[in-house]
């Protein structure tokens, strides 16, 4: 799929050698990968898409790696474990239209190919009922121009019908549970600084009080102890 999106003219190799692990790309020098990741990689690398579909910024390049290492790590064996992986795509993708960045790039195209088998052998009736976001990526992904294109010249990645009804309203589900665990995190940070705020407020009027305590020992003093010199000056010239 990446090989026919970015119009390489890489050929996969085999090789008889136990050791090799498929599928495998040797270049021409020689350099053998066997990592799919890592071809694909390469496949882009050399590909005038490099720019978009690899990241063009440090923190494009650490989120593309990311999900790299997570189809690598999370979506592998019997899907039928997959269910706390699916669930925290689903989740990352709430608010996202794709994986990463906010165009699609590699991630999102390896994400693409590896559900692929798992979501189209979903009862269609099924689709979209649980993880209403993941299925809204995957429909919205898989009917791109350049990907169905890439797609349909693979023979392999046919369009998995879904009713969007059904992502939609999933989705929609899943935004309105949040929106009250946010609504109850606010009046729980208010909570926290209440307190703090009170005691400021005693503090300052516990200083206020110790002020006008000391002027009014001030003018205590001054009466105890008579007339000032100028006072005492203009009852002198009343005489």
């Amino acid at each position: 799929l990446t090989s026919a999106l970015v119009g390489s003219s890489v050929i996969r190799k085999t090789d008889n050698s136990e050791s090799i692990r498929f599928p495998a790309l040797r270049l021409a020098d020689g350099t053998l990968l066997d990592q799919p990741n890592t071809i694909c990689r390469y496949v882009v690398s050399v590909s005038d898409r490099a720019g978009s579909l690899l990241g063009a910024t440090p923190i494009d390049h650490a989120e593309i790696s990311q999900w790299l290492s997570f189809k690598n790590t999370e979506l592998q064996g019997d899907p039928a474990s997959w269910a706390s992986s699916l669930s925290a795509i689903n989740s990352h993708l709430l608010y996202r239209t794709f994986l990463a960045c906010e165009r699609l790039t590699l991630c999102d195209l390896v994400l693409y190919a590896a559900l692929h088998p798992y979501l189209a052998a979903v009862k269609e009736a099924d689709r979209g009922r649980t993880l209403g976001d993941l299925w809204r990526w995957f429909d919205h992904v898989q009917h791109l121009p350049d990907v169905r294109a890439a797609a349909d010249s693979t023979n392999r990645l046919p369009i998995v019908a879904l009713n969007l009804k059904n992502a939609a309203a999933q989705s929609k589900s899943s935004k309105d549970e949040k929106k009250p665990q946010e609504a109850a995190a606010k009046p729980a940070s208010k909570e926290v600084t209440a307190p703090k705020q009170k005691e400021a407020a005693k503090e300052v009027a516990a200083a206020v009080d110790v002020k006008e305590e000391a002027v009014a020992t001030k003018e205590e003093k001054k009466k105890d102890a008579g007339p000032s010199k100028a006072e005492g000056k203009a009852e002198k010239k009343k005489e």
